[in-house]
């Protein structure tokens, strides 16, 4: 049955929010097990090996909703999770203002259920102020970005890097140590007179700064959630993101922004699964 750990095993069992095992798109995985290691530990020692489904952490994973929130209500109503996922694009676009709404009113019912949320953003929730009040305003504590998370159900560490990667920040197209044009937020409005609210401009509060990733890798973590891709999506991924992962400690990265359906393994052994549009991917740890 999925999501069993089998005896003596870890096992991180990926499943669609239905109940499908995933369909790997390009890669044609049809079934992934993320990080078996026998009589060992994928995330740490902060979790034991499961050995019933019911025993397990639930963690739902939900890639870019643009706006579209029903498969992820209903992949929550078909089985409650614990906690949950979500990888950046949260409303729908500009040029539909007629279906941008406030964050938290998309996820008012999963709130009331107690389902834990961590959410970060993608390139278009900067779009316009209309988007960016219904995300980054209407629903703070959810969102993290830069920084790490532990998980009340699990004790899992998730770290968070939003947005993408912009030229006119930093491109690190190597390695995450490659020169950046702005090290960090306060040396770019030092320079730039382009305040908007009394902070970056609109577009940059999607743009990924060194310091975003240099915060969350001397910190650790188990899970890496971010928009941007890792090199798995050539050529358009970034290997600076599998060095990252690499450094921090994550078994796993979970990423959006592509709306591509895979999973693969990276050349430094680490897992990497990419969202499709709108698509509630099921994990068992």
């Amino acid at each position: 049955m999925a999501g069993v750990v089998g005896s003596g095993m870890w096992k991180l069992l990926l499943h669609t929010g239905y109940g499908r095992a995933i369909s790997g798109g390009f890669r044609s995985h049809f079934y992934k097990e993320i990080g078996c290691l026998p009589g060992s530990v994928i995330c740490g020692s902060l979790i034991k090996a499961r050995q019933h489904e019911e025993q397990e952490t639930r963690l739902l994973v939900y890639g870019d909703p643009h706006g579209n929130y029903a498969p992820l209500i209903d992949a929550c109503s078909a089985k409650r999770p614990d906690a949950m996922l979500i990888a950046g694009d949260m409303t729908a676009p500009k040029d539909e203002p007629e279906r941008i709404r406030p964050i938290r009113s998309e996820l008012a019912e999963l709130l009331e259920e107690d389902i834990e949320i961590i959410w970060t953003h993608g390139n278009h929730d900067t779009d316009s102020p209309e988007i960016h009040d219904a995300t980054f305003e209407s629903f703070p504590e959810g969102h993290l970005h830069g920084g790490v998370r532990t998980l009340k159900s699990s004790g899992l560490r998730v770290a968070a890097l939003g947005g993408v990667f912009r030229g006119q920040i930093w491109y690190p197209e190597m390695h995450y140590e490659d020169p950046a044009r702005y090290q960090c937020p306060e040396t770019f409005l030092q320079e730039k007179d382009c305040a908007w609210r009394g902070g970056l401009p609109l577009r940059h509060r999607s743009s990924i700064f060194p310091s975003d990733a240099e915060r969350i890798k001397q910190i650790g973590a188990d899970i890496l959630l971010t928009h941007e891709a890792p090199s798995a999506v050539s050529p358009h991924g970034f290997l600076a993101l599998d060095q990252l992962a690499d450094d921090m400690g994550a078994k796993v990265i979970f990423h959006g922004h592509h709306h591509i359906s895979y999973a693969d393994e990276l050349m430094n052994g680490i897992q990497v699964r990419g969202l499709g549009l709108a698509e509630p991917v099921r994990v068992y740890v």
